[in-house]
């Protein structure tokens, strides 16, 4: 059996009266694409906090890479790579200082120049990279926030929509970039909405609806059975949405 990059064991989050996520678990094996779907206030967004130490679960363990992100958050954080869009970003830097600002996070200082390039070649940044990301469009937002993710190696990656706001050539890349990152053992949980992106770069697929998790398959294996993952999303969450 292969390392786990990532395990989640029975996950609860409740805020006073409202259980957001309910018993959650499940493991993530190098190199694997688990795109993570779901109706809005399914709990995905806060599973994904969860996973990045950004929300404390009331009950439960999460390990990343065998640490504990209850009890070795640092180390854990270290092995991560995080994508929620803007709100990774601080809007009156450029990409290339909030590029640095990483780095320097990680503990890559020493090779800062060389790493910073590399990620602003990887992403075609240079025309924007040393303007403020305020005056940057919807679609350059996302292509820096996803240029953070990948600083330092990470062995897993949490990307929360990634694809929003980019247009077809960015999606294609992007979907490029994430299949790449998997053939070098990378793991990856991608949630978005946009089932037909998911369905083409997932190799497994986790429902969530009312908190809970309610599937977890591989991509194949549903294909086989249904037309879509948009058909058997609908299957498996009829009555609980």
């Amino acid at each position: 059996m292969r390392d786990k990059i990532l395990e989640v064991n029975d996950i609860c989050k409740q805020y006073d009266n409202t259980i957001v996520v309910n018993n959650v678990s499940f493991c993530i094996y190098p190199g694997e694409i688990v795109g993570l779907i779901g109706a809005n206030g399914a709990g995905k967004s806060t599973l994904l906090k969860m996973i990045s130490h950004l929300v404390i679960p009331n009950k439960g363990n999460i390990y990343v890479k065998g640490y504990s992100i209850n009890e070795q958050y640092e180390k854990a954080l270290g092995k991560m790579g995080i994508n929620f869009f803007e709100g990774m970003l601080i809007n009156s830097l450029s990409a290339y200082q909030n590029i640095c600002l990483r780095v320097n996070a990680l503990g890559l200082g020493k090779n800062r120049k060389m790493i910073v390039q590399k990620v602003i070649d990887e992403f075609d940044m240079a025309d924007y990279a040393n303007k403020k990301c305020e005056d940057y469009s919807l679609g350059m937002k996302q292509r820096t926030a996803l240029a953070l993710a990948c600083v330092g190696s990470p062995d897993l990656l949490l990307l929360d929509e990634p694809m929003n706001g980019l247009d077809p050539l960015g999606i294609k890349s992007t979907r490029a970039w994430i299949k790449r990152m998997s053939k070098d053992g990378v793991a990856t949980i991608v949630s978005s909405h946009l089932l037909y992106d998911i369905e083409r770069l997932s190799d497994r697929l986790l429902i969530m609806s009312r908190g809970k998790l309610l599937a977890d398959m591989k991509v194949v294996d549903i294909l086989k059975k249904y037309e879509s993952i948009e058909d058997f999303y609908f299957e498996a969450t009829e009555g609980t949405l």
